[in-house]
């Protein structure tokens, strides 16, 4: 079956040549994903930079800035710049525009870069 796509973009004809990611580091991935501190999306991305690196999962999800936000105060913050930055469509929203619900948790979405848990 060959070795993962992951593992052929990063470089590595077989898992062997991946040995310093270790067992650990994928139940550190796989563990961060599960309590929600990391998107699925992200740690994808990750994942290739994981391989060649010899750092932590956490540290490079630190110094990549890539650790779901979930803290409410920030998340507020984030959804009241959205709100104030598109007047027009919140009106619409509250006059009745069920969808742009969409378009503005896509703004926050995109004020995050995809890291807001929604």
């Amino acid at each position: 079956d060959g070795p993962p796509q992951a593992l052929n973009d990063a470089g590595y004809a077989d898992v062997a040549a991946a040995s310093h990611f270790s067992p650990r580091d994928l139940a550190d991935l796989l563990d961060l994903v599960g309590t929600g501190a990391l998107s699925r999306r992200s740690a994808k991305e990750l994942l290739p930079d994981l391989l060649a690196a010899r750092a932590p999962v956490s540290e490079m999800v630190r110094e990549r800035g890539l650790g779901q936000i979930v803290d409410p105060a920030a998340l507020d913050a984030v959804v009241a710049g959205v709100l104030e930055a598109h007047p027009d469509e919140v009106a619409l929203f509250r006059g009745g525009k069920a969808k742009l619900r969409k378009v503005l948790m896509g703004k926050a979405m995109g004020a995050t870069r995809g890291r807001a848990d929604p």
